[in-house]
Parts: structure tokens; C-alpha cells; sequence
């Protein structure tokens, strides 16, 4: 049992890649870190730090667990984003390394930092209170798929006992999390059918992943039942669980929003970046579909790409629209960079690392190429956001300095009065 579940140290080159990601991804953030700012949020729990059940009102009954234990549930608006970024740097390492077992090579230190400095990460570091938790639910759910994989050689129950454990803490903190375990799985599933061509071999591999899943969603409704029964939670966006029927017929709409989503324009994500990793994702369907042996490892391969594609949105599918949704989309969180942060950047991993894998040296020279494309937008990206934060930051300050100064020069300011601004 020891033996078992003694957990490998990383390797030199791991430690080596580790401190490359996180060097690349904290560059982009320097203005935001050095500045000591935080999102709108944050002033109260900034003051006085978040309670471990602050969450429940949005169903996050684990949200601040980590936070809690770690950090004493102290919002420290520069501690907070380095250590996230620490973790969340690891968890692309792990996930590379551990879980899709390819190999470090030369191009690995280009292409890690390529996906540890994607800009989904910039709606995550907006909002302080939240941002250690958001960016430690990638190891929990790494460490969740390392322990599933682990049972299909090994102590079956223990290591899905400790799956659905670490995925429903992962879940119950940010339910938008399950799109990085979802996406992983249908993507590790792919990688063993590509290697040995067996499906039935394959899709059995999926049990683990499968009951963790299962039974991971089971307790979450059984929860969020509970609180919406006892006027703890609200039914909002993020909560609201659709049923089975609604599941099947939505899945549709939500594969091509998943498409849609890879071209869509998004904050800080202009046209010409999304055609760019878009781009990418076609070039991937594309070599699945053309290295097909034949016509039943064709559709097969097709039936691959769907569930990889769907797997993407796969929190939208899930949720349901609410009355006070406050986002003018049809479907509230299909265009959410925050979920995507959860899905896409482990697709943009996989595929890069396909190409690499490549016969041609054409495919491999142009990725390469399209890596340090990439790594440079990447950064300037953050760059440019973290720029626009410390502007936006230092203006409300100032406004909200003018307006008690105002306040305070009032013949009628009264010292022990609370003032509403």
C-alpha cells in the first residue's frame, strides 16, 4: 500500500520546466503584482478575510477550503496571485508529464510556457477573494485524473475513492472546474485509441474517470437541493442544474457553441488571436480525420473529435438558464473565459504536443513557430490587461478619494454617521 501510493518527486527537468512556466506566466502579471491592486470585490474581503462557508450562498460550500488552510483565509493581493500561480504552474507540469506521459524535450520549455501564459488566466486574477482557490482547482483535478489513471493498473476502489473525493472538492468549490477533467479524460482516452487501436480497450478505461464523475454530481445535487431548500443558496447562473432530458437536447447547441467559442472575440481576446489557436484546432481535426486507417477508424475518430469538442463547453451543458442571468448571451456561460480557463488551454496543450508527434517536419518546424507566436501575444496579452487593471484601479481610487473629500468638506458631515457611497 505504501508503494502504491508514494508519490514520485518531479525530476530535475520537471523543476526546471516548473520554474520556466511560472517565470513566464508572473512576467505578464508584474504590473498588476507590483502595484498591490485588487478587483471591486475585494475591499471587504481584503479587510477582513473570507469565512470558510462565505461560498454556500453561490453553492461553493468548498470554495475557500483551501484558502482557509493554506492562507488562514487572508486575501494578500501579491502572496495570493505568486502562490496561485506556483500551483497552477505545477498542475500544467503534472498534467503534461504525469498524466499524457509525453516527454520533456528541448520544445517543452517553449511550449508550457506557451499554455501556462494563455489569458483565460486574466478574468481568473481580477477577483482576489477568489483567485488562490481558482487557480488551485487545476492540481486537485490533476491529482483527481493522476488517481483514476492509477486505478485502471492498480487498487481500483481506493484510487477512485480518491478521484471522486478530489473532483468533488474541486467541483464544489467552482462547479466550471469539471471542464478541466472532462477535457482531459475524452483527450487521454483519444491518446490510448490513437496508440493502440482498440476501441472497446479504450472506452473501458473509462470507468474510473466515469464513476467519479457520476457520482461526484449525484452528491453535488443532493446538496444543492439541500440548500435551495433551506434558503441558503440562490439559484443563480452557476447552480442551476438542468435534468437529464434538458441534457441531451442542449447537446447541439453546446458543440457548436464549442466551435463557435474557438473564433469568438472575447475580452482581451481579439479576432486575430482566436484565428490563430482556432486555427490549431482545425489542423487537429484535420490530421485525425487524414491519418484514419480506414472507414470505421474514420468515424471513429469523428466520434473522438465530437466528444473532445463537446467535452470543452461541458459545464454549459450542465447548467441552465436563470431568470436574473446577467449576461446577454443566450447561454450565460458558454462564452465565459473563466470556464474556458478550465478546458481550452489543456486542448491547446494536447494538440501542440500531436504536432509535435507528427511524421512530417513541416508540421513540427510550424509549430514550433506558432509556439513563440504564440508565447509573445501571450504575454503581451497579460501585459496589456494587467496595464488596464492598474489604470482602471487607480481611477476608481481616486473618484471614490474625490468623493469623500467632498463628503468630508459637507457642513452637514457628521463624524459618526456611516456614509453610503
Amino acid at each position: 500500500m505504501q508503494k502504491l501510493n508514494k508519490i514520485k518527486p518531479l525530476s530535475s527537468s520537471e523543476l526546471h520546466l516548473w520554474f520556466c512556466a511560472f517565470l513566464c506566466l508572473t512576467l505578464g502579471f508584474l504590473p498588476q503584482i507590483s502595484n498591490f491592486i485588487w478587483g471591486n470585490h475585494d475591499w471587504i474581503p481584503v479587510l477582513y478575510g473570507n469565512t470558510l462557508l462565505s461560498g454556500l450562498i453561490e453553492g461553493r460550500f468548498s470554495q475557500y477550503i483551501l484558502l482557509t488552510l493554506i492562507l488562514d483565509a487572508h486575501i494578500l493581493p501579491v502572496l495570493n496571485i505568486l502562490l496561485g500561480f506556483l500551483i497552477y504552474t505545477l498542475s500544467i507540469i503534472l498534467l503534461t508529464t504525469r498524466f499524457f506521459n509525453f516527454q520533456i524535450t528541448p520544445k517543452s520549455f517553449l511550449i508550457i510556457p506557451v499554455i501556462t501564459t494563455l489569458p483565460y488566466i486574466t478574468e481568473i486574477t481580477y477577483f482576489h477573494f477568489i483567485v488562490f482557490n481558482q487557480l488551485c482547482w487545476p492540481l486537485c483535478i490533476t491529482f483527481s485524473l493522476l488517481f483514476a489513471k492509477k486505478a485502471l493498473i492498480s487498487n481500483f476502489i481506493l484510487n477512485t475513492i480518491l478521484c471522486f473525493l478530489l473532483l468533488f472538492l474541486s467541483i464544489g468549490g467552482y462547479p466550471a472546474s469539471i471542464n478541466l477533467f472532462v477535457t482531459a479524460t475524452s483527450l487521454f482516452i483519444f491518446q490510448d485509441y490513437q496508440t493502440y487501436n482498440k476501441l472497446k480497450n479504450s472506452l473501458i478505461k473509462t470507468i474510473p474517470f466515469l464513476i467519479s464523475l457520476i457520482f461526484s454530481f449525484a452528491l453535488l445535487y443532493i446538496i444543492y437541493k439541500y440548500l435551495q431548500s433551506n434558503n441558503i443558496m440562490l439559484n443563480l447562473y452557476n447552480n442551476n442544474i438542468i435534468s437529464i432530458k434538458e441534457l441531451f437536447i442542449k447537446v447541439p447547441t453546446i458543440f457548436l457553441q464549442s466551435i463557435e467559442s474557438l473564433f469568438q472575440p472575447q475580452p482581451f481576446f481579439n479576432l486575430k488571436y482566436k484565428l490563430i489557436t482556432g486555427i490549431g484546432a482545425i489542423l487537429f481535426i484535420f490530421l485525425t480525420l487524414y491519418n484514419s486507417k480506414n472507414l470505421t477508424n474514420f468515424f471513429t475518430n469523428a466520434f473522438f473529435v465530437f466528444i473532445i469538442f463537446l467535452s470543452l463547453k461541458f459545464s454549459a451543458i450542465l447548467t441552465n438558464e436563470t431568470k436574473d442571468a446577467y449576461f446577454p448571451q443566450y447561454d450565460p456561460i458558454a462564452f465565459m473565459v473563466r470556464t474556458d480557463f478550465f478546458s481550452i488551454p489543456c486542448f491547446i496543450l494536447y494538440y501542440l504536443h500531436f504536432f509535435l508527434k507528427s511524421a512530417s517536419n513541416y508540421i513540427k518546424n510550424i509549430t514550433v513557430a506558432f509556439s513563440v507566436i504564440l508565447l509573445f501575444i501571450n504575454i503581451n496579452t497579460n501585459l496589456y490587461y494587467s496595464k488596464v487593471q492598474v489604470l482602471g484601479f487607480s481611477s476608481e481610487t481616486k473618484l471614490l478619494e474625490r468623493i469623500n473629500n467632498r463628503i468630508k468638506a459637507s457642513p452637514n458631515f457628521k463624524t459618526h454617521h456611516y456614509y453610503t457611497v
